[in-house]
């Protein structure tokens, strides 16, 4: 049963994506969350963003800084149950787009008898971590295992493979769940596919609750002409026609609904 309010969480930290991004990801809320809800923001400053929205200072968080690790590891405490302040939440990534009612989603996330639902891995196997249903007390050997300094193969060094390590080093799949297939998908990817078979990359982006921009090309990229005309990768050089597909795919629809 989805709990109401609704308890979201999301992470803004360093200077990578501006407040708006918080800003956008809440309007999104408020369009396609169907129940009550809360966003609190986990960050490392002040900043402007909606005065709905409740903020968690990580400033101190000191011990979840590692070398050679990203600034978004700091999410591993999310599976402290003494720093998170809910029992049960939904994790969002801040560079998504919310494309549609958010209410099968929901649903689904919070009927599984696992303590972790997670989306399957976009670029690499594992996890991607961009959306995460989580009750953090029976997950809370994530976090330990980083206190403990534990090291996990790291295809990109961050919490995505540190958390499956985790898993699977401890022997807890039975504790986690995917979410179901077209829920979430890869902008990257999926412009990547139309290039061959546009019909199919539409059809995932109709199914898709959200769109995830990982890598390059986040939302405000996309819908910068400048970046568009000036920044374009090697290969839309060599293969214009390509090139003038990748640079228009899912914008209007990223106009609508990332506003």
């Amino acid at each position: 049963m989805i709990p109401e309010p609704l308890p979201v969480v999301c992470l803004a930290v360093g200077d990578a994506l501006n407040d708006l991004y918080v800003t956008r990801l809440y309007n999104m809320l408020v369009r396609n969350v169907p129940v009550p809800f809360t966003l609190t923001c986990i960050t490392d400053r002040p900043r402007n963003i909606p005065g709905d929205v409740a903020t968690l200072d990580c400033s101190g968080w000191d011990h979840m800084v590692r070398a050679g690790m990203r600034p978004t590891t700091r999410k591993l405490r999310l599976f402290d149950e003494q720093a998170i302040p809910f029992t049960e939440f939904l994790y969002l990534d801040t560079s998504l787009v919310i494309r549609k009612d958010m209410g099968a989603l929901l649903q689904d996330a919070f009927s599984r008898p696992q303590d972790l639902v997670i989306s399957g891995g976009m670029s690499n196997p594992g996890y991607n971590s961009s959306v995460m249903r989580i009750r953090p007390a029976p997950l809370r050997f994530i976090y330990d295992s980083w206190l403990s300094g534990d090291v996990y193969e790291q295809i990109v060094p961050g919490d995505q493979d540190f958390i499956r390590g985790a898993v699977a080093a401890k022997g807890r799949e039975s504790q986690v769940a995917l979410f179901a297939p077209g829920q979430i998908v890869s902008y990257r990817l999926t412009r990547t596919l139309g290039h061959n078979d546009p019909d199919e990359a539409r059809r995932r982006i109709e199914g898709a609750t959200i769109v995830k921009f990982h890598g390059r090309d986040k939302p405000h990229q996309v819908l910068d002409p400048v970046y568009n005309l000036f920044k374009l990768r090697l290969r839309h050089l060599r293969r214009l026609r390509e090139g003038a597909y990748d640079a228009a795919f899912f914008r209007n629809e990223l106009r609508r609904h990332w506003r």
